[in-house]
């Protein structure tokens, strides 16, 4: 009866994750659309259409390593990462924190490497802003010498 319990639980998790998933991502559906074709889980969609195959499992037509919904390889991805980055009150979490969020749920190789790169432009964009800024701020000054007001 127990082993029947964790079945259901896994079962009411990944159904849980989808929902969230389908209403907080317009288009989310058409993720399934991809795994056919997909580099990182075509052979493993293949193989799950009729029975679990290893450690994965197809529910409502998506894919799951264990509890974690596999991501194939598509624009979503670098949109995890960004909500997962930016999830923090005091800010933007770091490497870390941001692939401890998405391993909890999502599961696709090399997802270290986009988290790294993600995070990577986004330290670069604030960086640029932070100096276009500034550079706002000389020009502006530079002009109000110009015009004899300091």
């Amino acid at each position: 009866d127990g082993k029947s319990n964790v079945v259901a639980d896994a079962l009411s998790r990944r159904y849980a994750l989808i929902s969230i998933l389908e209403t907080r991502l317009l288009g989310f559906e058409t993720l399934k659309d991809y795994y056919k074709e997909d580099v990182d889980f075509g052979e493993i969609y293949s193989n799950c259409e009729n029975r679990a195959f290893g450690k994965y499992i197809m529910q409502g037509g998506f894919l799951f390593k264990e509890n974690r919904l596999c991501i194939p390889r598509h624009s979503i991805r670098e949109l995890l990462v960004r909500e997962a980055h930016g999830g923090g009150l005091a800010g933007h979490f770091g490497i870390t924190k941001t692939l401890e969020i998405l391993k909890e749920h999502f599961h696709w190789p090399k997802m270290l490497g986009d988290v790294q790169k993600v995070i990577s432009k986004s330290v670069l964009l604030v960086i640029w802003q932070r100096v276009l800024s500034n550079q706002e701020h000389i020009l502006h000054y530079q002009h109000l010498v110009v015009l004899g007001w300091t």
